[in-house]
């Protein structure tokens, strides 16, 4: 069973000291979980990956993290960033 979309929160934007940022995208769905996508993007615009994860509605990780499949650049070597997610 899906559980469609019903309300998708403003695209959070952080801008990281080392020339590269991260968009966070999160979505209500109707079943009261947090979708959340975060795009690790160069200073040019260029995505370096995409990452999904899912929250319950206790705010516990149900889901995730992990990458989005083939959305990796080849170039980049960095792990999940956490700290800028919240």
């Amino acid at each position: 069973m899906s559980n469609p979309t019903i309300h998708r929160y403003p695209k959070k934007i952080v801008e990281r000291g080392d020339g590269t940022k991260i968009e966070i995208e999160k979505s209500l769905r109707q079943n009261r979980d947090v979708s959340v996508v975060v795009k690790v993007k160069e200073k040019k615009g260029n995505t370096k990956i995409v990452y999904h994860l899912v929250y319950d509605s206790r705010g516990n990780i149900i889901h995730g993290p992990h990458e989005e499949p083939g959305s990796r650049d080849s170039d980049y070597k960095e792990e999940f960033p956490f700290n800028d997610v919240s």
